[in-house]
């Protein structure tokens, strides 16, 4: 995966590392690095929870550095905090956002004379009728069920949950197998990547369970 993150570029921001390894010049500059920085305490523990944290906020803050290579990075962090959520909705807002930055680029083109009035506005026109959808989040840890509307934060509301007359019901209206309550309980450790992108086994899996007599508890 390292390996793939040096062909990212956008504008004169990249990913490119040096031959002794250090980062490339035309990465961020001091300024946003200072920033960037602030996310992690520098050790190798935190530095999953301090990126993670860097995608949320990251964006926002660039919007206050000036600078084309602090726009370019800001554009690559709004990119990359759709596809790192991942699921349909947030590649297709992430496609749409490139879009939206070629688009801007043809129009600052066109200010300098470089396109043509017809193209420009054709462009104004399909850059005004693009809203980017708002990012789609799913909790870093969670529990899920297929009669459960979103996910469960914690075991206790989920099994909370689970046993109520409220999952019972919706049971009942989806014609879905509930092993009874007092089951054995089984717990389930999920890949999030195949939460995020609703791998069909998951449900399986929760089914089966529940119909042969237990009572998943799926966590990813």
């Amino acid at each position: 995966a390292t390996e793939l993150m040096a062909f990212n570029k956008v504008g004169s921001f990249n990913m490119e590392a040096k031959q002794d390894g250090s980062a490339s010049s035309d990465g961020p500059p001091p300024a946003v690095k200072a920033i960037l920085n602030k996310f992690s305490s520098g050790k190798e523990e935190d530095k999953i929870n301090g990126y993670l944290k860097m995608l949320k906020v990251g964006p926002d803050l660039l919007k206050f550095i000036p600078g084309e290579k602090a726009s370019d990075l800001r554009c690559w962090l709004e990119a990359y905090r759709y596809w790192n959520q991942g699921g349909l909705n947030n590649v297709k807002a992430m496609l749409q956002l490139v879009v939206q930055r070629h688009l801007t680029e043809q129009q600052q083109q066109h200010q300098q004379g470089a396109v043509t009035v017809d193209e420009a506005k054709k462009q104004s026109e399909l850059l005004e009728s693009l809203t980017l959808p708002e990012l789609e989040v799913t909790p870093d840890i969670g529990l899920l069920h297929p009669l459960l509307d979103g996910y469960a934060s914690h075991p206790k509301s989920y099994m909370e949950w689970r046993l109520s007359p409220t999952a019972a019901n919706q049971a009942k209206q989806q014609n879905f197998k509930l092993a009874p309550n007092n089951s054995p309980r089984i717990a389930l450790l999920l890949y999030r990547k195949h939460v995020i992108t609703n791998q069909r086994y998951i449900q399986d899996l929760i089914q089966y369970f529940e119909s042969e007599g237990f009572i998943p508890v799926p966590v990813f």
